[in-house]
């Protein structure tokens, strides 16, 4: 089929994104790695605020970190900051995300598009409101001074229009 593709300007920052989070993945655990624990704090923070899991879903760690491939890509752990809220203390809730229903099955890929395709309404709305209050000013300024030049002009060359007495 002929036609263009609308998403092909992100694509390639999408895909470098994607690939650099499953090396991110593929550290935790490492201290060679990650020395402070940095990587793994962050993946964790993001799994936990935006309630997802994995780039693309839990199947993400044991693909690409051994320390989560217990029996296979499809029996795999996950960290408990996968683990929904409710289970977050539960020791066990990421033992295995195999028909797991504590864990979050939505990939953070989705959830961050999510958050950002909602939030520029947002963004974009104060942006106009601010453009638009900058133009009202904008406008006043120039209006006062154009006001400011003329009397100085009448007042220059002594006209006066107003009542005489």
């Amino acid at each position: 089929s002929s036609g263009i593709n609308a998403e092909w300007p992100l694509r390639p920052g999408e895909d470098y994104a994607e690939e650099r989070t499953y090396e991110m993945i593929g550290y935790v655990g490492n201290a060679t790695a990650d020395e402070e624990g940095i990587i793994e704090a962050t993946l964790n923070l993001v799994q936990e605020n935006f309630e997802c899991c994995g780039v693309t879903g839990p199947t993400d760690w044991a693909k690409y970190n051994s320390i989560y491939n217990t029996s296979g890509a499809e029996e795999g752990n996950v960290p408990t900051s996968c683990c929904m809220a409710d289970y977050s203390s539960d020791d066990t809730c990421g033992d295995s995300f195999a028909s797991n229903e504590k864990i979050y099955t939505d990939g953070c890929k989705t959830s961050l598009w999510n958050f950002i395709e909602t939030n520029l309404l947002y963004v974009g709305i104060v942006c106009g409101s601010i453009c638009i209050l900058q133009t009202v000013f904008l406008l006043l300024t120039a209006h006062y001074h154009r006001i400011q030049e003329q009397r100085s002009f009448m007042h220059r060359y002594g006209i006066h229009t107003g009542p005489t007495y």
